[in-house]
Order: structure tokens, then sequence, then C-alpha cells
């Protein structure tokens, strides 16, 4: 038997079970990086991950990363920085996302005042980190 491990590359590192994957090998956004080995169990697939991936938009500009050798369980939600709504305003409301003249329309403090990519402007980037620890 090797004792190097299985590749990182291989979609089902367990002979004959199909719900557990390593996760990079799954992935199709580019603005979701997952690190070697990093695996995901869920009953309907791997290949389901990105579903619990939430409010992750192109226009907001953050990413997801997740480092090497996580384990992460069926249907963890992970909530982007899209599903944020300003506090600081007069309302919640997105309006500047919308565009169609409703970005001229926000106050000066608004960022990015006269674009509809108002949010990028919070979201750089979002990091999840995983550890392990004894209980």
């Amino acid at each position: 038997m090797p004792a190097h491990g299985p590749s990182p590359d291989e979609r089902h590192p367990i002979t004959g079970v199909a719900r557990t994957g390593f996760l990079r090998n799954f992935i199709t956004r580019p603005n979701i990086i997952i690190g070697d080995y990093t695996y995901y169990d869920d009953p309907r697939g791997p290949e389901r991950f990105e579903e619990n991936v939430l409010y992750h938009f192109d226009f907001v500009g953050d990413r997801l990363i997740i480092g090497r050798y996580c384990s992460i369980a069926a249907e963890v939600r992970f909530i982007m920085n899209g599903g944020n709504h300003p506090t600081d305003w007069l309302t919640t409301y997105p309006f500047p996302i919308f565009g169609h003249g409703w970005e001229a329309a926000a106050p000066p403090s608004w960022p990015n005042r006269n674009t509809p990519r108002a949010s990028s402007a919070r979201a750089e980037e979002t990091r999840t980190c995983c550890a392990t620890h004894a209980t």
C-alpha cells in the first residue's frame, strides 16, 4: 500500500463512495478557490457544493477561499458579501445594484455612487479558514 495517500486530483478518493469528493475537482466558479485534499460529503454528491455558496455575485468581487485538508459536511451554507445590505442608509434596499438610473439617485455618501456596482467597494474578498481541534 502506498504511503503517500490518494492524489488530490482524484474526484472520489474513496472507492465506491460517490457522495464524498475532493472538492477542488468539482468547482466551476473562478471566484471559489479550494485547497488540495479538502473534501465535501453530501448524499446528493459533491458536485452540488456550489449551490450552498449563497449571494456570490460577480459584481461584488469577493472570493471564497477554503484551505487544504478541510472537511465540509453536507449542506453547509456560505453566505457571501452579496447578501449584505447597507445599514447606514435611510433604507436597506440596494437601489444602486439595479441600475437604470437608480445609481445616480444615490446620496454622495454612498460608495461608488454613480455605478450599479455600489457594493463592490465594501467587499474585497471573503476567506474561510478551516481548523481542527480535539474534543
